[in-house]
């Protein structure tokens, strides 16, 4: 083999030999970095003085609002007792600090539990995005286009309901607004025969109704409606009520019951999470008050107000958000 052979190949084994290790040299590094900038949360709502301040770049700081990413090496700067941020992290638990101080990110991710399964991640991720297009919408002052919002103008009395909603077997409470008031009025519920299968007359503007003990059947649909018992021609409109097949009111069953295991318990974002879950599943009289409990446990955070308006907005009731 002449020399101009072996000084080729040995060129090219050392070219080869240099191309490695400059991989090698960058991989090295960027590890630390990449590791660096994991993912520990994403902020679902803020209220204060709160900001994050950046591990990357400790002279970063960045105010917390919905959907912004926190990474494992960032700190949590909360100033004041009257703040809160909430939190949804990488292993899908959801977490509410209300206190000040000085948090590192990687701490609160070790210290929450990581949910048993992918239930509770899927609709605080899918809380996270909604909340994010609702902040979005209201800095840009539009207005939801998902659905056309009912006109009360014509209503004698307006329901505080869809057009339409599925029941499940639980309580839940209706709120009607009618143009006069009344001192009686009838509620009514028929079947596809026009039977009626519950009627009560109430002086309140609303009724609690218990499915769990009305004679509605699984996959069939219903008829609800109120009218003045004096002047029953003075009525409102007819929504239907749709109750689930068996076997999707059995897998509510068991989902409910797994997020009530994973989310925290007694807090506004619990119940966001819950009334997130009964909205997917078109759920709408079973999600109103869970709108409802987050806001009043947390009246100062915006975020929550405009999620469930933006909720209003869907279903065709946004004229009817402030009643």
């Amino acid at each position: 083999m002449s020399n101009q052979v072996l000084n080729s190949a040995k060129g090219t084994i050392k070219l080869k030999v240099m191309k490695h290790l400059v991989i090698i040299l960058i991989l090295a590094l960027i590890a630390p970095t990449t590791w660096a900038q994991e993912v520990a949360f994403k902020t679902l709502a803020a209220q204060g003085t709160c900001i994050v301040q950046r591990g990357d770049n400790p002279d970063e700081y960045v105010p917390i609002s919905t959907g912004i990413k926190i990474f494992n090496n960032d700190k949590i700067i909360i100033t004041g007792d009257n703040s809160y941020v909430g939190l949804v992290g990488v292993n899908g638990n959801a977490i509410e600090v209300t206190k000040g101080g000085v948090y590192n990110a990687r701490d609160l991710l070790s210290e929450s539990h990581s949910a048993s399964t992918g239930l509770a991640k899927k609709y605080l991720q899918l809380l996270v995005d909604d909340m994010s297009k609702s902040q979005d919408r209201t800095a840009e002052n539009m207005i939801y286009t998902g659905a056309v919002s009912r006109s009360t103008s014509t209503e004698s009395i307006a329901l505080f309901l869809p057009e339409s909603t599925k029941v499940i077997k639980s309580s839940a409470t209706v709120q009607w607004f009618p143009r006069e008031k009344a001192s009686s009025y009838t509620v009514r519920i028929r079947n596809l025969y026009e039977e009626v299968i519950f009627e009560k007359q109430t002086s309140a503007e609303e009724i609690t109704l218990d499915f769990n003990v009305l004679d509605m059947n699984p996959g069939e649909v219903y008829e609800f409606e109120v009218r003045e018992t004096q002047r029953p021609a003075r009525t409102s409109n007819k929504v239907t009520f749709k109750v689930p097949n068996r076997s999707e009111l059995a897998q509510i069953d068991t989902e409910l019951e797994r997020l009530s295991l994973e989310i925290p318990r007694n807090t506004a974002i619990g119940d966001m999470v819950i009334a997130t879950y009964y909205e997917d599943h078109g759920l709408y009289l079973n999600a109103i008050p869970y709108y409802k409990s987050a806001i009043d446990k947390e009246p100062d955070i915006v975020e929550y107000l405009n999620a469930y308006n933006t909720f209003l907005e869907k279903i065709g009731l946004g004229g009817m958000a402030n009643k």
